[in-house]
């Protein structure tokens, strides 16, 4: 198995769109000898944020003039990801693989699939650590020295590099077992993430299985639902008119079907409310969760209260709110 580290650097990301300007690599086998690497230089075709001119780019911006857009340096990058037998990897990974994704649309090419791990969400796990860690404080903290530019993207990749080996180091692992060991709890393959990207309309992401990211690209549209969003009332049940705080445990269990029961409950009447705001009940999460009080309810309490089985609720489709 050979493993790829890249990094991708835009020239701006306005309208949430990155324009990739570089794509570094390092390719290596499985004992961590480079085989191949690069900086490629990519004509972003677009203005240059004002900090990324000044802060991030190594190089002269003359030199990106003469350099081919995207879809000149696509088959190479498609090469470099998806040849067989390859492992990729990436510091805070999911921004480099949303910045191709946004080039491939840019430029109608076909999105690369290929399994990846991000060895920030590693070196967070191992260290045990609340918040990821910069790629230059991951690398101080195996006593070695960055090597090359912050912020070049293929020097960020051979530091990826050099993180990694130093975890399977420190584990006592070889780079396949440590592979095997984080790639389901801190990687994925990109076809996910593919369809992550393109999801606007909350009613799509039921065919996509990992509702736990999904959670986290809905996350504010869903609490703007509980105070803002509004129902046509068809029907009336016995809190019809009565004020609900919504708890955050309330999502924790199954964040498709709370979002399907907050619908009903808008449907019946019932005025939803965020937590800190007056309330006549409270709706949590799990039993077990519950601070204790009459005025509590959970998903089974509010679904007798509804006259509603799980069944019917599985029917229901989900609110119509959208994402930018």
């Amino acid at each position: 198995m050979d493993f790829v580290f890249f990094d991708i650097e835009c020239a701006n990301c306005y309208d949430g769109k990155g324009k990739p300007c570089t794509f570094g690599y390092v390719i290596t086998d499985e004992n961590f000898r480079v085989k191949e690497s690069d900086d490629i230089l990519i004509n972003p075709r677009a203005p240059w944020d004002f900090y990324v001119r000044k802060k991030i780019i190594r190089y002269d911006l003359k030199e990106f003039d003469k350099a081919p857009e995207f879809d000149g340096v696509y088959p190479a990058i498609k090469r470099i990801m998806t040849a067989r037998d390859r492992m990729v990897f990436g510091y805070s990974v999911q921004n480099d693989i949303k910045f191709l994704y946004d080039a491939c649309e840019r430029y109608g090419c076909r999105q690369p699939v290929y399994d990846y791990i991000d060895v920030s969400l590693v070196y967070k796990t191992v260290k045990r650590l609340k918040d990821e860690a910069s790629l230059s404080a991951a690398v101080a903290e195996y006593g070695s020295v960055f090597e090359g530019e912050k912020h070049k993207s293929v020097d960020d990749a051979f530091n990826t590099m050099t993180v990694f080996k130093n975890l399977c180091v420190e584990l006592n692992l070889t780079s396949t077992e440590a592979v095997s060991e984080f790639f389901s709890g801190c990687g994925g393959n990109s076809l996910f993430k593919i369809k992550l990207f393109g999801v606007k309309n909350l009613n799509e992401i039921e065919s996509v299985k990992d509702f736990c990211n999904l959670k986290n690209k809905f996350k504010k549209p869903a609490e703007t639902y509980v105070s803002e969003g509004r129902e046509k009332t068809v029907f009336r049940c016995r809190l019809t008119g009565k004020r609900v705080a919504v708890n955050h445990s309330f999502f924790s269990d199954d964040f498709i079907a709370a979002l399907k029961l907050l619908k009903r409950m808008k449907q019946s009447g019932i005025a939803t409310v965020r937590r800190g705001l007056p309330f006549d009940f409270i709706l949590t999460g799990k039993k077990e969760e519950r601070e204790g009080g009459k005025k509590e309810l959970d998903a089974t309490d509010m679904l007798q209260i509804l006259g509603m089985s799980s069944d019917e609720l599985a029917q229901t489709s989900l609110p119509d709110f959208k994402i930018k």
